[in-house]
């Protein structure tokens, strides 16, 4: 009997040693104020310290309510998050788990306007240097994956410090980026070791920087193997400072980064209006970028997507994406390029890209450059151009002054097979490609999407897009853009969009009129 209550109390011991802390936080605390129930709630101007040091493990379930990282003037104040610690918001400040929170209802928000609240410096057409806003809202410093910031607003901070520190070491390279003037809304920085937070279920708006204004990562010390996950988030209305890069985000040095679900709505840069990636091959999977710009009329490349290889090798890849609406000098979707000796094939798998504009004669959907800087006069070694893979696309309806959806330059051969690319009179359609270009398979022929003019680019009835695409179905997702089965009917269609209607060479009248009804 003595043996099993010894038992007992040690799995006892062990399940309280081991069980997860939670920390119940809200606007003005409660009771106590230990943060130990919502009862006692801990009050939001202390959940800035706590996040900070905290012990791996620990959870803060945030109710809903705006949250600022200093109570004084200070623009150095961020929320400094632990490795391993997670932040939930959504929370009404009742529930007993995280499946009862509801994020969309409950806006848990990380707000850097600090100083006085919505004045006249913070998104106004004054000098950026009279901002009074946090540099970086949410900042996060060699912490691993099990670190989380899910269900949260992040908001307004800008990263803009004159005179903060210029250089870090990235792996065996010194990198001059200013870093105080990157990410406005999340700062994550790698400098002993590799810093993988996950941002999930996250909306990043509002903020400004000169480099990912919402969202600033770099690899540092991670070299060619680090993990970073970005799913489910909405990137809106961040703005890039000057001339600078990554609207929404900048990810520099990060291989494994993976990039789902998430939605980049109208943020602007002078490079890359949604997402700037250097040296690094994210994953970017179920993904829409729609009204970014870059640099519109004055310059600048890469509405949606920049991908700029440095003396390495930048070869993200995209699955079950969709560019719309999107707007720069060069390249209205996206620009891709080399710099001295980086190499760079990006692939764009089951793609979509519509409505895109380019102020320029470099492409209404993609600008391919072997120099993402000047006319390519610095590059060094023609084996290291671009070569982009096209597979499965659609590139349908977008404008630039000479009418290019695709505009590439010297010897940055792409490769575009099973897509559908045509809708304006085209100098290089990829269906009668002059020689060199590797084209196979492609179509200029109305994709026939469901509403083009409501934003509904889903694949009508009889769309020759339909089982069109190459049947080698390796390293798809399962789902596509909106969550329906990849395959179906046996084949892969072309585009973001998988449809449900039958295929053109077998749909039958009375299938036809009752889809109508």
């Amino acid at each position: 009997m003595e043996k099993l209550s010894f038992l007992i109390f040690y799995i006892l011991l062990s399940l309280s040693t081991f069980a997860q802390p939670i920390i119940y936080v809200t606007p003005s605390g409660a009771g106590t104020g230990s943060g130990n129930s919502w009862a006692n709630s801990l009050s939001g101007t202390q959940l800035v310290n706590r996040v900070a040091i905290a012990t791996a493990g620990t959870q803060f379930w945030v109710a809903a309510g705006t949250y600022k990282p200093t109570t004084t003037t200070n623009r150095a104040a961020s929320f400094s998050i632990a490795t391993g610690v997670s932040v939930y918001g959504g929370f009404t400040g009742t529930e007993s788990s995280l499946g009862q929170r509801n994020y969309t209802a409950n806006k848990t928000i990380l707000s850097g306007d600090i100083g006085l609240p919505h004045d006249t410096t913070d998104h106004s057409a004054l000098p950026v240097t009279q901002a009074d806003n946090s540099y970086h809202v949410v900042y996060f410093q060699d912490v691993d994956a099990t670190t989380q910031l899910n269900g949260l607003t992040v908001r307004e901070g800008v990263a803009n410090l004159a005179n903060g520190p210029t250089s870090y070491l990235l792996g065996q390279e010194v990198q001059a980026n200013d870093i105080g003037k990157a990410g406005g809304g999340i700062h994550n920085i790698s400098l002993t070791k590799c810093s993988t937070p996950s941002i999930l279920n996250c909306t990043i708006e509002q903020n400004r920087g000169s480099f990912g204004s919402g969202l600033y990562s770099s690899g540092g010390t991670c070299g060619q193997g680090s993990t970073f996950l970005i799913s489910n988030c909405l990137f809106k209305a961040n703005e890039s400072i000057g001339l600078g890069s990554g609207g929404a985000i900048y990810l520099h040095n990060f291989t494994n980064t993976s990039i789902k679900g998430c939605l980049f709505l109208d943020n602007r840069s002078f490079w890359g209006g949604g997402v700037f990636v250097i040296n690094c091959n994210p994953q970017i999977t179920n993904c829409t970028f729609s009204r970014n710009h870059a640099g519109f009329n004055i310059g600048g490349s890469g509405g949606g997507l920049f991908v700029d290889a440095y003396n390495q090798d930048c070869s993200p890849v995209l699955y079950n994406c969709l560019f719309t609406d999107n707007q720069a000098t060069g390249g209205g979707a996206v620009f891709t390029g080399s710099f001295f000796n980086g190499t760079s094939t990006p692939q764009f798998i089951n793609c979509s890209f519509t409505q895109n504009t380019s102020s320029s004669n470099s492409g209404g959907a993609f600008s391919i450059q072997d120099s993402a800087y000047g006319d390519g006069y610095n590059k060094l070694n023609d084996n290291n151009l671009p070569h982009p893979v096209i597979k499965n696309c659609i590139i349908w309806d977008n404008i630039s002054y000479k009418y290019e959806s695709i505009s590439f330059d010297y010897q940055a051969f792409p490769t575009v097979g099973n897509s559908i690319v045509g809708g304006n009179f085209l100098t290089h359609d990829f269906v009668n490609a002059p020689p060199g270009y590797n084209a196979g398979n492609n179509l200029n022929t109305d994709p026939i999407f469901v509403n083009p003019g409501t934003g509904n680019f889903r694949l009508g009835l009889n769309s020759p897009a339909i089982n069109a695409g190459n049947p080698d179905t390796a390293g798809l997702p399962a789902t596509d853009l909106v969550g329906q089965s990849r395959v179906q009917d046996g084949r892969v269609d072309m585009g973001a969009y998988e449809s449900a209607a039958c295929r053109p060479s077998i749909c039958v009248p009375f299938i036809v009129q009752r889809r109508r009804l």
